[in-house]
């Protein structure tokens, strides 16, 4: 289907593939305004990687491989598997192994992905198995709120409807009125049996030539934490839902310090450095004197909680600690705000009758305490 929708559509003969008209016919249509005729097509996005071994379809369909080193593929040995960023030592989200395993996409002709960047501004590899090339642009993540600035400029009315537009991956602006407001745009033309390797917050687009198939993994090495870190501050502002809590996953990796690489074990201690400071200096105001009440006998342990244990505010995970109110409490309803947005719950309660809810976070301050230490012994010896 996939094939004969391209043929039919650039009027083709079978062995013709021409990239450049592809793309040309690419930004006609979605340039076109009040078009009687709808261009549709078909993309089957985001599989889950399950069953096979990543990056053998593709070497077996070019070549027959030696028994050696298909063995060296079916379990899992080959240095180029996408399969190994899931569980890198040297990648934060191997911690998350739920949230993050490796994808494929099957596309066909103008098939795309609106411009985007990648969840919690984390770093992707893209890998193309067999098919038809794939076209990506790219603005550097140095760029990202110069590009989002241009974005709302060039179409205001999306933002005004949608603030989080960007987030949806179904929005698409020609790279020539990016480049005309000074965003810079690079592009590429990815072909079988190569890897694209995007960057923290690089926003991107692609669409495909026709009929493919690939597979991408996310993967966060150290110099992600810091990133990370200010991408759930970002989210926490367009009120976006995180699909992790960042403290969570620090500690995650705290606890199995170790074992962890030692770049990244080092990223994480200085990042939970200052977040247990500024933890510990929110409670200290929140209780001492805007007047909110403690219990310091009753702790919780919120990743025992279901998922819907966000910020009512600005939807961000809670895991350190929370406020509650009496009325919520009252009711029944498991309504609570982040500790930043401790005044932002409930307009009828006073400071008195909200409670602070604290995790089991004196056991973890103290874990956190001896893995550090731990942490230096490795650094200062390796």
């Amino acid at each position: 289907m996939a094939r004969n929708a391209k043929r039919t559509f650039l009027n083709l003969n079978k062995e013709e593939n021409p990239t450049l008209e592809t793309v040309e016919q690419f930004w006609k249509i979605v340039g076109e305004k009040n078009t009687t005729v709808d261009t549709v097509v078909e993309y089957g996005a985001e599989y889950q990687s399950i069953g096979s071994p990543s990056h053998i379809a593709a070497r077996m369909h070019i070549t027959r491989l030696p028994d050696e080193v298909l063995g060296r593929y079916l379990d899992g040995r080959y240095p180029w598997c996408l399969d190994n960023f899931v569980d890198s030592s040297v990648s934060a989200l191997t911690y998350q192994y739920l949230s993050y395993q490796a994808w494929m996409c099957v596309g066909m002709i103008f098939s795309t992905f609106g411009w985007h960047n990648e969840p919690h501004w984390s770093y992707c590899v893209d890998h193309l198995h067999f098919g038809n090339s794939k076209t990506w642009y790219a603005v550097p993540g140095q760029y990202a709120e110069k590009f989002e600035e241009t974005m709302k400029e060039l179409a205001p009315e999306l933002f005004e409807d949608q603030p989080d537009t960007l987030l949806l991956h179904d929005s698409l602006v020609n790279p020539n009125a990016l480049m005309e407001k000074g965003v810079p745009v690079y592009r590429m033309d990815q072909n079988v049996g190569e890897f694209v390797i995007t960057f923290p917050r690089a926003y991107i687009c692609s669409f495909n030539h026709g009929f493919n198939v690939a597979e991408a993994v996310n993967f966060a090495p150290a110099d992600w934490i810091k990133i990370g870190r200010k991408c759930v501050e970002e989210y926490a502002l367009l009120k976006k839902y995180c699909l992790f809590s960042h403290d969570e996953l620090m500690f995650k990796i705290a606890k199995d310090a170790a074992n962890s690489d030692v770049r990244l074990a080092a990223a994480v201690y200085h990042d939970l450095y200052y977040s247990i400071k500024t933890e510990l200096k929110l409670r200290q105001f929140v209780v001492g004197q805007w007047g909110c009440s403690k219990d310091d006998h009753f702790r919780f342990n919120f990743e025992r909680m279901p998922d819907d244990r966000q910020c009512f505010h600005c939807k961000t995970t809670i895991y350190l600690s929370a406020v509650t109110c009496k009325c919520a409490i009252d009711a029944g309803i498991r309504r609570m705000v982040c500790i930043k947005h401790y005044d932002k719950l409930c307009t009828t309660c006073t400071p008195q009758n909200h409670l602070l809810m604290k995790d089991i976070f004196q056991m973890r301050c103290t874990g956190f305490s001896k893995t550090s230490e731990t942490w230096w012994i490795i650094m200062k010896n390796g």
